[in-house]
């Protein structure tokens, strides 16, 4: 017997339930009738389910219209095909990844190419690799491999610093530069005055141009190809100037 009264007490819990959701409303409603006070109580009970599927409803497609807006930031960076190493993506103000508009967070993959607007600036950050900054106003062709970094300096003018913990080179219009084998480099290269600046922080490099090559280690600087008259590039890694 206590069996049997424990499962109707179960039965009892179960159309509550069920009418709290509205599972049996038709037997609910002939029940509850003759009761204004627990149908009235019942009904904003229904109200509040009915106003929580409606909230549902509206919010889901403001969900879907958020992802949607943001996968530009990242969509537009992938390549087809793409093995390997990528990198991580900084941004401050405009900047542009294979002529689509990305922000931090995004991932750069090899043979991309970064523009950066008046007043912005970006940093690839490619792990044990190194680390990649573009000045405003440059845009460069990025490659990388698991064992090399290759940076092409396009347009007229541009700066870069490039932090390289295996093989690496920097094309401009003036020549190559590329560092030691198996040795930590870092330096800078500005294309701003016409020629090809390239400016030592810590390593050893080599500057080829047309008509000479120069060997440069750190603290040492150079310049390749002719130059503008009265432009004087600078060996700081600020970009306030720019």
């Amino acid at each position: 017997m206590a069996n049997l009264g424990l499962l109707l007490a179960l039965k009892q819990e179960q159309k509550k339930d069920d009418s709290y959701w509205g599972i049996h409303a038709p037997s609910y409603v002939r029940q509850d009738s003759k009761n204004h006070n627990s149908w009235s109580i019942n009904r904003d009970r229904k109200g509040v389910q009915t106003m929580n599927a409606k909230s549902f409803r509206y919010a889901l497609p403001v969900c879907l219209l958020v992802a949607i807006l943001s996968l530009p930031a990242t969509v537009g960076l992938t390549q087809q095909g793409q093995t390997g190493p990528t990198g991580d993506l900084s941004v401050v103000g405009e900047v542009s990844v294979n002529g689509t508009s990305a922000l931090s967070g995004a991932t750069v993959f090899s043979d991309s190419t970064i523009t950066t607007a008046r007043g912005s600036s970006a940093v690839v950050s490619l792990g044990k690799l190194g680390r990649l900054d573009v000045f405003p106003e440059t845009t460069v062709i990025l490659r990388f491999t698991r064992s090399s970094i290759a940076v092409e300096m396009v347009g007229d003018g541009g700066r870069i610093r490039l932090v390289a913990r295996v093989d690496a080179s920097v094309a401009t219009d003036d020549g190559l530069i590329t560092t030691t084998p198996d040795k930590k480099t870092d330096f800078i290269v500005d294309t701003d005055c016409g020629n090809t600046f390239v400016a030592v922080k810590k390593g050893e490099l080599e500057l080829r141009g047309a008509e000479r090559v120069v060997e440069l280690s750190t603290r040492e600087q150079d310049t390749i190809g002719p130059d503008n008259p009265g432009c004087t590039p600078s060996d700081s890694d600020d970009d306030e100037d720019r």
